[in-house]
């Protein structure tokens, strides 16, 4: 690392001594000696900001937040250009749940840091992850200034503008974004995205086919345009041709990746057969965890975001939380997810209940309930119930045919849907989810409530009564709007998230009923006829 010194004086030897020591202590795990070396080397020279940066990362590790956020700041202060340090104070805030803090200090960086193009970029990149879509849409602007010629940085403005609700302003950064590089696969596949097409004259539809005709396109730029030309088309109505480009983009991006049947039946059977845990931790006071769960696509997002509208709840949006305390929990007891669970105390409990936790921002607390939004979070209730005894879960439901065609429709960017490029994968998926929500539902009935699309858009008002009746609040008449709030939305549904509600997506399995044969065959019998009957 190279050291950068803002004095006029250089510091004494020891203490550059004491500060190179002590990093290469860091890099070996040894925090300890490292704390001890980088503490001797600020006292000796309190004007090396490295140390001081240095210094902090240790007292991180060491769970020393309050020290280690005086340290890192002390590091800032001496060295306004010192990127690291700014990321690290960063992540040590987020981790506190001080959301709010990390949105002046990466803008202070951005202006220090003025003609760093990567660095500006990456600060954006995380005030996009932590929701502070108008704060990363400026840095992105500022590195797109440095660096006009990059094209994700135009793709990146695209999808802020997109969660901002400026869809005009998106289709034109898309478009910089493909006249910057053609090969640009995310460019197409949101440039399709950004609106409805209304006609086949659409400028989108043009460019999508004319650069399909490139025989040298790379693989993943051409399985985005197929997305893209299959969303278009479908748009248009012309949905022979829609399903032949969704066909086209399927096959080729599952020869990249594979869905694994058996794991999944055995993740699923595991679950089933594992006796309820016996460590529960006691209620909690507000706010009370409620998760919306179900299938991808089966209306979770509408749901979400007409809830989010009630004064008493915070909604922190599509968030990974609990796939990470999964994985934290699989690590740390040396086997797989849900095998890992017959390994837990009460003690550990109480330390992932309270990681869960810290991550909420600060301004969430006065609400009575924050709501999780990830569907695949229904892998997870067995765990969640036994985190947070006073959760509450959404299940959303809807026609499996049109949950299955609206998956299938979408290119998605989580590895963990391998199985949404296969219409029969997504039966199975659908099976082995179908599967687990009943015994979830035998097991804390009296925690979930279930929602069904298609009552939902048929009768928003009706549904949202209901389900705050579930969670004991009040009606209030902004949950009759089924817009989306001035929050923003980063989801696959952000398009529509954005307009009035709409039945066009009920029933739209009918347009493509001769397709679904794969999807439709791995039902049961009994399920098939009820469907079809």
């Amino acid at each position: 690392m190279t050291v950068t010194h803002k004095q006029d004086t250089l510091p004494s030897d020891k203490a550059l001594h004491l500060y190179k020591e002590g990093v290469a202590q860091l890099t070996q795990g040894k925090t300890s000696s490292a704390h001890e070396s980088l503490t001797q080397a600020v006292a000796l020279d309190n004007t090396l900001a490295p140390a001081h940066y240095q210094l902090g990362n240790c007292q991180r590790l060491m769970g020393e937040d309050t020290a280690a956020e005086a340290s890192l700041r002390q590091a800032i202060a001496l060295d306004r250009e010192l990127h690291d340090a700014y990321f690290s104070l960063a992540f040590l805030l987020r981790n506190q749940g001080r959301v709010s803090d990390i949105e002046p200090l990466l803008t202070a960086m951005a202006e220090a840091i003025s003609e760093d193009a990567e660095h500006i970029e990456q600060a954006a990149g995380l005030l996009a992850e932590y929701g502070r879509n108008q704060a990363a849409l400026k840095l992105f602007e500022r590195a797109q200034q440095l660096r006009p010629e990059l094209a994700r940085l135009h793709v990146r403005i695209g999808q802020m503008l997109m969660g901002l609700g400026e869809f005009s302003r998106a289709n034109e950064a898309f478009l910089h974004a493909i006249q910057c590089d053609p090969q640009s696969g995310p460019a197409y596949l949101m440039l399709a995205h950004s609106s409805k097409a209304e006609a086949m004259d659409d400028q989108r539809i043009g460019i999508c086919k004319t650069r399909l005709e490139d025989a040298q396109l790379p693989a993943n730029t051409r399985i985005c345009l197929h997305f893209a030309l299959g969303k278009l088309l479908d748009d248009t109505r012309e949905y022979s041709p829609a399903f032949e480009h969704y066909l086209s983009g399927n096959r080729m991006h599952r020869r990249q990746i594979r869905y694994d049947r058996l794991q999944w039946e055995q993740f699923v059977d595991t679950q089933c057969q594992m006796p309820a845990l016996q460590a529960t931790l006691a209620k909690q006071t507000a706010p009370t965890p409620v998760f919306v769960v179900g299938m991808l696509r089966s209306g979770t997002t509408l749901v979400d975001r007409m809830l989010s509208n009630h004064s008493a709840v915070y909604a922190l949006g599509e968030t990974e939380m609990l796939d990470r305390l999964a994985e934290s929990l699989s690590q740390h007891a040396g086997v797989p997810y849900p095998l890992c669970l017959r390994r837990l105390t009460a003690e550990h409990l109480e330390m992932l209940a309270q990681e869960y936790r810290s991550r909420w921002p600060r301004e969430a607390s006065k609400a009575r309930y924050i709501v999780d939004k990830n569907p695949i979070n229904f892998m997870y209730i067995g765990l969640i119930a036994q985190l947070f005894p006073e959760a509450r879960f959404i299940h959303c439901t809807r026609d499996p045919r049109d949950t299955a065609l609206s998956i299938y429709f979408q290119h998605f960017a989580h590895t963990r849907n391998a199985y949404a490029y296969d219409l029969g994968d997504i039966g199975h998926f659908y099976l082995g989810y179908r599967k687990l929500m009943l015994y979830w539902q035998s097991m804390y009935a009296n925690t979930i409530h279930q929602i069904e699309y298609e009552a939902m858009v048929g009768d928003a008002e009706t549904g949202m009564h209901k389900l705050l009746d579930f969670l004991s609040l009040n009606w209030e008449p902004g949950c009759a709007n089924t817009q989306a709030s001035d929050k923003t939305i980063s989801t696959a549904s952000v398009w529509q998230a954005r307009q009035p509600i709409y039945s066009d997506s009920v029933g739209r399995w009918r347009n493509y009923s001769e397709y679904l044969t794969p999807f439709m065959r791995i039902l049961p019998d009994s399920e098939r006829a009820l469907l079809t009957g």
